[in-house]
């Protein structure tokens, strides 16, 4: 009998925020991820790129690593093999990048100007809070689904001029262009999918993340020791 009333209540609680979710507006959303990013001091995730160049899909990898008091943000490729290794450092404080290339055993370094655009895309990786942002964004919820994890949203983004996360490479018919984005329950954007018409050309998938685990300036900073030719 009391497992049965657990049983009952819990679903009473999923219920009641399943319809909550179903009541909150895009702005009410957008207002809490910014609430939610402004509470992240570091931020590290495990990033899966998946974009469509010249007809082949490409699959990248990321392990990040950024923090918003250090202005650093790290990401190292873990996938495809022959990338794998490579590290971007980006450092917002001195406004430059740095790139890690172990095939060449050399770092190079370069203005910090364009790196959003360093893989063929709009996303700032080397600013954490604009990079998941929804600040500006025009949008609506196009569906609410209750997980294991809880609620998550599903964005329908209605203004591409405001933020079009893959039309830098992978757009050849911008005026068929739909932009999604989800957000899970503890209102991190954590996914993004650009199409034209019913054709997916661009992906982005946070497959897994920690908050505020202390990530030090030294974890970020630290390269190999090689030559470091300057752009």
């Amino acid at each position: 009998m009391k497992k049965s009333f657990t049983l009952a209540y819990c679903m009473m609680i999923i219920l009641a925020a399943a319809v909550q979710a179903q009541e909150l507006s895009f702005q009410h959303l957008a207002a809490n991820v910014e609430q939610r990013l402004n509470s992240i001091f570091d931020l590290h995730a495990v990033i899966d790129l998946e974009i469509v160049q010249q007809g082949q899909v490409v699959i990248t990898t990321f392990d990040l690593q950024s923090g918003k008091e250090q202005k650093l943000t790290r990401l190292e490729v873990l996938a495809p093999e022959l990338a794998a290794g490579q590290i971007y450092l980006f450092d917002l404080e001195n406004n430059q990048m740095s790139i890690y290339i172990p095939m060449a055993e050399q770092i190079i370094l370069q203005p910090l100007a364009g790196a959003a655009g360093t893989f063929g895309l709009s996303l700032d990786f080397a600013n954490m809070d604009q990079f998941l942002s929804l600040e500006d964004i025009k949008g609506e919820i196009e569906e609410v689904l209750t997980t294991e994890q809880g609620v998550t949203y599903k964005v329908k983004v209605t203004d591409l001029d405001q933020q079009a996360l893959f039309l830098s490479s992978a757009s050849t018919n911008p005026d068929l262009a739909v932009q999604y984005v989800w957000v899970d329950a503890n209102f991190i954007p954590y996914r993004m999918e650009y199409y034209e018409g019913d054709v997916c050309l661009g992906k982005m998938l946070i497959r897994e993340y920690e908050l505020n685990a202390g990530i030090t300036a030294e974890q970020l900073r630290t390269l190999p020791d090689v030559p470091v030719l300057q752009f």
